[in-house]
């Protein structure tokens, strides 16, 4: 009577299972790939650059028409702006979210504890704002100081991008939401 060596069959089962162990990998990086956008030929985003607008970068207010030390409310400065960037929408658009971090002074005119500040987040396209974010950010301080940093809530952007227009062509402009006397200000104290 032959009776099916059962032996063979569990080494032939040994050995398969030893030539697909060396296969596992190669499955896992075919799984990982299918993960990718569903267009081959899609691209990594690069973030969009981010400035700070020299003329809108302080905001100084005073009490009056006289500016020296006495009769300043608060002196504000955007210190920092920092943020994130990923593909969304498969390849069609940039999810850009930014913070702006604030340095804000109280000076001996203030009559008040809080005081709020006006700025914008421009999105320009080549030359062109294509939209503007007015925001506003509180300052309020506590009894014993009168020196502040704040940073923002994230704003998040949705930039549609495609191969003719990557995230390159557009700039963000960070800058105070200015009177045309405080612009003037700035501009004849800026750093030279």
């Amino acid at each position: 009577m032959n009776l099916p060596d059962r032996n063979h069959a569990l080494t032939s089962g040994a050995l398969s299972a030893r030539r697909v162990v060396p296969i596992l990998p190669l499955l896992a990086l075919l799984s990982l790939a299918s993960c990718g956008p569903d267009d081959p030929n899609a691209f990594a985003p690069d973030c969009v650059p981010v400035g700070i607008l020299a003329d809108a970068a302080d905001l100084t207010s005073y009490a009056g028409p006289s500016h020296d030390l006495s009769t300043l409310v608060t002196h504000a400065s955007i210190a920092a702006v920092g943020g994130t960037c990923s593909n969304a929408e498969k390849g069609h658009a940039l999810h850009t979210t930014i913070s702006v971090t604030i340095g804000v002074q109280r000076g001996p005119a203030a009559s008040y504890r809080t005081v709020t500040l006006p700025y914008f987040v421009a999105v320009l396209h080549g030359d062109q704002i294509v939209s503007k974010h007015d925001l506003t950010l509180d300052a309020t301080f506590p009894p014993n100081a009168d020196r502040l940093a704040l940073k923002s809530d994230p704003l998040e952007l949705e930039l549609p991008i495609s191969r003719r227009m990557s995230s390159a062509s557009y700039r963000l402009e960070v800058g105070f939401q200015l009177s045309p006397e405080q612009l003037a200000y700035n501009r004849a104290h800026m750093p030279r």
